[in-house]
């Protein structure tokens, strides 16, 4: 199992609320075998915090929160995730 801790990554240092989350189109079931289920948060833009995917063809997982801890499989398969499912960084602040 790997654990990647987010809370020192990425933030930009000016912005108050920086936000890093998945997209709210992410969830559901995908051809690459993913399951993506998640809490869908909304006040004029959508997006998902805390998440949990599964891949049903691989059988690895990846579950957490981008603004907090993530945990994997492997890094590898975050790293893999990641790629076909990118967060996205923005300021709290903007809504």
């Amino acid at each position: 199992m790997f654990v990647k801790n987010y809370t020192k990554y990425g933030f930009r240092k000016t912005a108050l609320y920086e936000a890093r989350t998945l997209k709210f189109e992410y969830l559901g079931k995908h051809e690459s075998g993913w399951v993506i289920i998640g809490r869908l948060c909304e006040d004029y833009f959508e997006w998902v915090n805390d998440f949990v995917a599964y891949n049903e063809k691989s059988g690895e997982m990846v579950a957490g929160n981008f603004e907090n801890y993530v945990i994997a499989t492997s890094e590898e398969t975050l790293n893999n995730f990641l790629e076909e499912f990118p967060c996205e960084e923005w300021d709290y602040g903007d809504i």
